[in-house]
């Protein structure tokens, strides 16, 4: 089955190298639509992913690279989310045309926007990873920024605070780490640190004034646009997410799901490239240089009052290396006490901002 994927990310992956080259080469304007925002430096990264493709493929290479830890590892991450992603895009669209993001924001409104100052459809988005992939709900999350859902402000909120793994993906974690027993601990730990951090994130830089509140066409959010947010609707706040809900399904029309089709087949494509490329660099870095070790002596002292005691290198050390690929501090840690595999297990869970998927994405 593996194998099955890996050719698939072969032809994918070789055919937009080329189409890419075609695109700068040649006066194909269906090409220049679809690479015109990928530059050099893009197209650098789909020519790493054909080629360590291939080399995993016909096993040539310097064995250093070619081990489960470099270049396999890259592969068989970025592989199997040629499906996932694609469905995934599909499913967004559908959800988001279906009413039920209104349905649940106007809902919850009254709590997203003093709490988090996000509007209530933002709960949806942390539901979409944790039922399907960090990289989905940043899909999700930058196809609300294109509707007019979020300010340039909320939509960097929502990214880097709400995009958490999935609950199928926690499992994983905890196997990688040896405490499979611990799953709906982890789970609730993450789901408790997840909304911690984001309470205190958007009232800190760069959150809070990072960002301006603009809209994507340029527009400015108003103090009466959320005031009018934040009133109770006339006939009650359930009723006005009924109407919400309903006049938003009128979107979910054929035409509009075979765009949602045709823009999943990109983002797939071109994601899952970055994905593999983005990934191999990542690992190397992890692997063959001591970058993630150095990082990790600023956090010893933290870790040492938390009481971790002589394990505190060994958890900082394995902390950054999530930054890399976030299934890499759980398989470190394994063979640790019980509560530094916990402990490295939900930080990792939380590792929003990673090289092997949700960077891509982004």
């Amino acid at each position: 089955g593996s194998q099955v994927m890996y050719y698939m990310f072969l032809v994918t992956s070789g055919l937009l190298f080329i189409t890419w080259v075609l695109s700068k080469v040649t006066n194909i304007q269906a090409l220049k639509k679809y690479h015109a925002v990928d530059g050099w430096l893009k197209g650098i990264l789909y020519l790493i992913a054909f080629v360590v493709t291939l080399m995993v493929l016909l096993g040539v290479g310097p064995e250093w690279f070619m081990n489960w830890d470099i270049a396999m590892l890259a592969v068989d991450v970025a592989a199997p989310c040629l499906i996932t992603f694609f469905f995934a895009s599909i499913a967004v669209t559908v959800v988001l045309d279906s009413g039920a993001v209104e349905f649940v924001g106007t809902l919850i409104e009254p709590v997203m926007r003093p709490v988090f100052k996000l509007p209530g459809r933002a709960a949806v988005d942390c539901l979409a990873s944790f039922v399907s992939a960090s990289a989905v709900a940043v899909l999700f999350t930058g196809e609300a920024y294109n509707r007019k859902v979020y300010t340039n402000r909320e939509a960097h909120v929502v990214f880097t605070c709400w995009s958490v793994v999935s609950l199928a993906f926690f499992a994983i974690m905890c196997s990688c780490a040896g405490i499979d027993h611990l799953y709906t601990p982890v789970v609730i730990a993450t789901f408790i640190v997840c909304l911690l951090l984001s309470f205190i994130c958007v009232r800190i830089p760069p959150w809070k004034k990072g960002y301006d509140n603009r809209y994507i066409d340029g527009t400015e959010q108003t103090e009466e646009m959320l005031k009018k947010d934040r009133e109770r609707p006339e006939g009650g706040r359930f009723n006005a997410a009924v109407q919400a809900g309903y006049d938003r399904c009128a979107d979910l029309t054929w035409k509009n799901f075979f765009r949602a089709m045709k823009g999943a087949l990109g983002f797939t494509q071109k994601t899952c490239s970055m994905i593999c490329a983005v990934a191999t660099i990542g690992l190397m870095i992890a692997e063959l240089t001591p970058i993630f070790t150095w990082i990790g002596y600023i956090l010893v002292p933290l870790l040492q009052v938390l009481g971790f005691g002589a394990e505190s290198g060994a958890i900082a050390s394995t902390i950054w290396s999530g930054v890399a690929e976030v299934t890499l501090p759980p398989i470190l840690i394994n063979g640790a006490s019980e509560i530094a595999a916990f402990y490295v297990t939900v930080v990792a869970c939380f590792q929003i901002v990673f090289l092997s998927e949700s960077i891509p994405a982004m």
